[in-house]
């Protein structure tokens, strides 16, 4: 039996929510703030995203929509190409082959983890970026950066479950 055209539409528009919410952290994470320094400091909130969803509803955020994702930030940051969708896809990877571990968990153990994953994150990061640029780069940004993505783990994650219960409740 086929489901009306609206009933289908809605399905799959709910299934897009954890990409799209993604993509609008991704604009976030390099919009241009006219602030001194501020594009060294933000922090790269579609770990964040790519994180919770890999551990609650990782059938939603499949791999090639976390490289895709990754592409995106690394087209609008002027990042080298496929350094952030190499970094997002490790992320999500690492989360995936950890949930049995970490999804019965509580919140606190989760954010710890997070906590874990920005760091070697942004570390991955600060490495490829230096071998990449060819001179080795200060660590204090990335430092800065893990800090306050760590930081903002817990606003971010009720935001996601708000979404995650709005929009997929029926998926």
């Amino acid at each position: 039996m086929r489901l009306p055209l609206t009933q289908m539409l809605d399905e799959w528009a709910r299934k897009l929510a954890p990409f799209a919410f993604t993509v609008v952290l991704a604009l976030l994470a390099v919009l241009r703030v006219p602030a001194p320094g501020f594009v060294d400091i933000a922090p790269m909130l579609p770990v964040i995203a790519v994180f919770y969803w890999s551990l609650y509803r990782p059938e939603l955020l499949p791999p090639v929509a976390v490289f895709t994702i990754g592409i995106l930030v690394d087209s609008l940051s002027g990042t080298p190409l496929g350094v952030n969708a190499l970094l997002l896809l490790a992320v999500c990877a690492f989360v995936r082959s950890q949930r049995q571990l970490l999804e019965p968990k509580g919140f606190f153990l989760h954010w710890f983890a997070f906590s874990i994953v920005v760091a070697m994150f942004e570390g991955l990061r600060w490495a490829l970026m230096s071998l990449l640029g060819g001179a080795i780069f200060g660590v204090g940004p990335p430092a800065y950066r893990a800090g306050l993505a760590v930081a903002l783990y817990p606003f971010f994650s009720w935001l996601l479950l708000r979404v995650h219960h709005a929009f997929l409740k029926q998926v």
